[in-house]
C-alpha cells in the first residue's frame, strides 16, 4: 500500500510540471496573438480615415445599391465576382458606410485571417515561427507598398483560402471526406472574391490526393464542396435573371482583359510593378529566399495533439513551399502584376520568411535565445519599413 501511494504521489509530482509548461504555452500564445492584433490595428489608424479607393468605391457602391435591391451584373457593371460585393454590403450595414467605418470593418475580417495564419504556424512549426509569421503578415496586409490601405479583392480572398489550406492539411492527415468537402467549399469561397485564384485551389486538392491512397473519393468529395457553393451563388443570380451577365463580366470580359499582355512582357511588368517595393520590404524578401533554401528546421519538434506532421520537419516545410508556388502562378496571371495582386501571397510568404528567420536565428544562437532573437529580427523589420514608408 505505501509502495503504490509512493507511486501515485511519483506521478502527481511529474504531471505538476507538465501542467505548468502547458499553462505557461498557453499563456505565451495568448500574448504572441494579442501582440499581432494590436499591431495590425495600429497600423491602421493612420489609413482608416482616408477616402475610398477606386476599387474600393466600386465594392462599396455596388453592395449598397445591393442592400437598395439593385441586383449585381444586372443593374450595374463590374468584371469582379460577387465576394467582394457582399462582404462590403455586409459591413455597410453592420458599420455604416463612412469610409473610416468601411476600413474598420474589412479589418475585423483580416484580424481573423491573422488569426489563421498564426494558428497555422503554430501547428506547421512552433509558437516562435506563428508570431513572426502573423506579425509579418499584418505589416504586409498594410503596407502602401502593397496599397494595403485599401481592402482589394485579394485581401479578402485569403482568408478562406487559408482556412482552406488549414482544411487540406487536416484532410491530408486524417482521411476523412468531410474535410475534402470543406475544403473544396472553402476553395469556392476564394473563387467568389477572385477567379485567378484556381492555381491555389487546385493546389489544395492535390495536397490532399497525393497523401490518400482514394482519390475518386477525394474527387468528388471535394468537387462536391466546390459544386454546393458555386451552384447557390450561381442559383441565385440564375433566379435573378443577371447569370448570363455575370458571366459575361466575370469569365468573357476578364479573359480579354488577361490577353492584353503578352507573355514577354511578363518580366517587365513584374519588375515595374514590383521594384518599387524593394525600399521597405527587402528585408522580408530576404527572409523568405532564405526559408527556401532551408528546408528544414535544426531541430524539428513533434507534432500538434492530432497531427501527423512534425512541427518544422520537410514534411511542413514542403507545404508551405508548394502553397507559395501555387499563389506566384495565381498574381501571375494575365501578367499585369498589380501590387495587390500579390496580396496572395502575403499567407505563405510570411510563413516562409518566419522559417527564414528561424533559420537565421539558428546560424548565430542555440535553442531558446535562436527562437527569440527571430522574433526580434520580426520586430525590427516592421519597425524598419514602418518608418520607412511613414
Amino acid at each position: 500500500m505505501g509502495s503504490a501511494g509512493e507511486d501515485r504521489s511519483e506521478s502527481a509530482k511529474g504531471a505538476e510540471p507538465d501542467h505548468r509548461r502547458r499553462q505557461t504555452d498557453r499563456i505565451a500564445m495568448a500574448v504572441a496573438m494579442l501582440v499581432v492584433l494590436l499591431t495590425a490595428i495600429c497600423l491602421r489608424v493612420a489609413t482608416a480615415p482616408i477616402p475610398l479607393e477606386r476599387d474600393e468605391g466600386e465594392y462599396a457602391y455596388i453592395g449598397w445599391r445591393w442592400l437598395q435591391g439593385a441586383v449585381p451584373y444586372l443593374d450595374s457593371f463590374n468584371q469582379k465576382t460577387p465576394g467582394s460585393f457582399a462582404v462590403y454590403a455586409t459591413v455597410l450595414r453592420l458599420f455604416g458606410s463612412s469610409p473610416a467605418s468601411l476600413h474598420w470593418g474589412i479589418q475585423l475580417y483580416s484580424l481573423a485571417t491573422l488569426a489563421l495564419i498564426f494558428w497555422l504556424g503554430l501547428r506547421l512549426f512552433g509558437l516562435p515561427e506563428a508570431f513572426v509569421a502573423a506579425l509579418l503578415a499584418c505589416l504586409l496586409m498594410a503596407d502602401p507598398n502593397l496599397y494595403g490601405n485599401a481592402a482589394n479583392t485579394e485581401t479578402l480572398a485569403i482568408l478562406p483560402l487559408t482556412a482552406a489550406t488549414i482544411a487540406a492539411l487536416r484532410a491530408s492527415e486524417s482521411g476523412g471526406w468531410r474535410r475534402c468537402v470543406i475544403t473544396g467549399a472553402l476553395g469556392a469561397i476564394a473563387l467568389l472574391f477572385k477567379p485567378q485564384v484556381a492555381p491555389i485551389v487546385i493546389f489544395h486538392f492535390l495536397a490532399i490526393a497525393t497523401t490518400r491512397s482514394r482519390w475518386l473519393t477525394t474527387a468528388w468529395s471535394f468537387g462536391l464542396g466546390c459544386a454546393a457553393v458555386l451552384g447557390l451563388a450561381g442559383l441565385y443570380f440564375w433566379a435573378e435573371g443577371a447569370l448570363w451577365s455575370m458571366w459575361d463580366a466575370t469569365v468573357r470580359f476578364n479573359l480579354r482583359y488577361a490577353a492584353g499582355v503578352g507573355l514577354a512582357s511578363y518580366p517587365t511588368m513584374l519588375v515595374k510593378q514590383m521594384g518599387p517595393t524593394l525600399s521597405g520590404l527587402w528585408p522580408i524578401y530576404a527572409a523568405v529566399l532564405v526559408g527556401l533554401v532551408t528546408p528544414e528546421l535544426r531541430n524539428p519538434s513533434a507534432p500538434a495533439p492530432g497531427a501527423r506532421t512534425a512541427r518544422g520537419s520537410r514534411r511542413s516545410w514542403l507545404w508551405v513551399a508548394a502553397w507559395l508556388a501555387a499563389s506566384l502562378v495565381a498574381a501571375a496571371s494575365g501578367g499585369w502584376f498589380r501590387r495587390h495582386y500579390f496580396h496572395l501571397l502575403i499567407p505563405p510568404a510570411s510563413l516562409m520568411a518566419a522559417v527564414g528567420l528561424r533559420a537565421l536565428g539558428g546560424a548565430l544562437l542555440a535553442g531558446r535565445p535562436a527562437r527569440l532573437l527571430s522574433a526580434a529580427l520580426a520586430v525590427a523589420i516592421v519597425a524598419f519599413s514602418v518608418y520607412g514608408s511613414w
